[in-house]
């Protein structure tokens, strides 16, 4: 009797952590993703309701472990200006567009480029554990 109760304890752990594992698979990822909001269901006006504004120039500041802004939409084949502030030293890399550029502290870079495809992409500071700590943004190209 204490052999049947064994098996079944044993028997009922590995199916939980079977069941278990399955649950965590079937879950995706957003670890270290930046979420979008797109819909809310009272119906007000969202972040997809509104009218895009696209922003071929904009002044981005360089702060430790974060950008503001950390979001930005441009036009696809049209050229982008971005003008990065440094509060420390720190870089501005879009890998998609082979942008990386080196920023001083309290130094502007003036940055050009001109997108040529549209996607979401990351943009980043390449100093060891910036991007880890937070330093990254996302540039939406349509």
């Amino acid at each position: 009797m204490l052999v049947l109760v064994v098996v079944a304890a044993a028997g009922g752990f590995f199916l939980f952590q079977a069941l278990e594992q399955s649950a965590k698979q079937s879950r995706p990822s957003v670890a270290g993703q930046m979420l979008i909001p797109v819909s809310t269901q009272s119906g007000s006006q969202t972040t997809a309701d509104k009218p895009k504004v696209y922003h071929q120039a904009i002044d981005i500041e360089s702060r430790s472990f974060s950008f503001a802004p950390n979001v930005f939409r441009v036009k696809m084949g049209e050229s982008v200006t971005a003008t990065v502030t440094a509060r420390g030293e720190h870089t501005f890399v879009v890998d998609e567009f082979h942008v990386d550029e080196k920023t001083q502290d309290g130094e502007k870079a003036t940055i050009r480029f001109t997108p040529d495809k549209k996607g979401v992409f990351s943009f980043y500071c390449s100093r060891p554990g910036h991007r880890q700590a937070g330093q990254q943004g996302v540039l939406i190209v349509e």
